[in-house]
């Protein structure tokens, strides 16, 4: 019983190191989002400034775009 704990543990352990670089480069890609939405953030507040009457149309053009430029 001692031996199959071991083993499956053993298992569990390499599974893990095989989804490290996965999970790392998951997180860097969600790390590099957050940074971009944050330098579109003033620009994005700068463009609903620029327009005086912004409806909530032009505001969920602008933000369609900018999903669609990521």
């Amino acid at each position: 019983q001692l031996v199959k704990d071991k083993a499956s543990i053993y298992i569990g352990f390499r599974i893990l190191l095989y989804l490290l670089p996965l999970l790392t480069q998951l997180l860097l890609l969600l790390l590099l989002l957050l940074l971009l939405l944050l330098l579109l953030l003033p620009l994005l507040v700068l463009l609903l400034l620029i327009q005086p009457f912004p409806s909530t149309y032009t505001v969920f053009d602008i933000l369609l775009s900018m999903v669609s430029l990521l």
